[in-house]
């Protein structure tokens, strides 16, 4: 009875390879949220997130070039913090930290594509010093960047 059902399997996945179905974001080649045909981009954005998408681009075959007609605009990370939780006395002592970016695609002066805005997000449990609290925000945010590159690399590459 195995025999039987693994080769009817075997004899269906050749019948699905053209049908379309795939995970999102896993089609590989040109990014889908690009005009057909882009071949090139002009990379607007700084900091790290961006240099992680430039890298990502460059791996899939998109030169990044600031003549080009097509522009990226990767809009740098927004940091947030909200208290959770208290500790005995009414101090905070958890936080909730949240890192948001987003990107765009344009091309002949108006914006052909959005990933809207993109967030990432992380527990923080620290009492005491707002010194410390805010270097533990920026080393963690810091951290989670290449999960939120990989976040707006799958939309991107998606187009949706």
């Amino acid at each position: 009875m195995r025999r039987v059902l693994a080769w009817g399997v075997m004899a269906a996945l050749p019948l699905l390879s053209g049908c379309g179905y795939h995970l999102v974001g896993s089609g590989g080649g040109r990014p889908q949220a690009l005009p057909e045909g882009t071949k090139a981009v002009a990379l607007e954005g700084e900091g790290p997130l961006a240099r992680m998408f430039r890298a990502r681009l460059a791996n899939a075959g998109i030169a990044v070039r600031d003549d080009a007609g097509v522009v990226v605009r990767v809009r740098p990370p927004r940091r947030s913090l909200a208290v959770l939780a208290y500790d005995a006395s009414g101090r905070p002592r958890q936080y909730r930290l949240r890192v948001a970016a987003s990107v765009e695609v344009q091309a002949r002066e108006k914006i052909v594509w959005s990933s809207g805005e993109t967030a990432v997000e992380d527990t923080l449990l620290l009492g005491g010093d707002p010194a410390a609290l805010e270097a533990a925000a920026r080393s963690r945010a810091g951290a989670m960047l290449p999960q939120l590159a990989a976040r707006l690399w799958q939309r991107f590459a998606a187009g949706w």
